[in-house]
């Protein structure tokens, strides 16, 4: 089973640590899902910014680009090597506020589609 990263190391499913983590029927927690290659996640600078912006109106916390960009190279790193994958990185809130807490999950890439489609709203997802 792939490792995951939280709040800057790789951890095992079962770590405690993750009990710091909202309760999972509270859902107003942020998100965002790179195909990542080599460490390095396509669009870096699109994913950061809607994290951030998810996570501000979402009120799960601030986002810092060094943290996610961590977690798109160490777990890509322990998940993937010098290969290809997929990593969600979702942003939960603290009890303290301040920097949100942030989980990142892997998943090995499926079979390819023969065309994408991506689209972008202008307005922010009510939560």
């Amino acid at each position: 089973m792939l490792p995951l990263w939280f709040d800057g190391r790789i951890v095992e499913r079962d770590d405690p640590c993750l009990a710091a983590l909202t309760d999972p029927t509270e859902r107003s927690i942020g998100c965002t899902t790179a195909r990542v290659r080599g460490g390095r996640a396509r669009h870096e600078a699109a994913h950061y910014a809607r994290l951030a912006r998810d996570a501000t109106t979402l009120d799960t916390g601030l986002i810092v680009e060094d943290g996610l960009s961590a977690a798109w190279t160490e777990l890509g790193a322990a998940a993937f090597g010098d290969g290809k994958g997929i990593i969600r990185v979702e942003a939960h809130p603290r009890e303290s506020g301040g920097l949100a807490h942030l989980l990142g999950t892997p998943r090995e890439i499926g079979l390819e589609p023969e065309t994408w489609k991506a689209a972008r709203c202008p307005t922010a997802h009510p939560g």
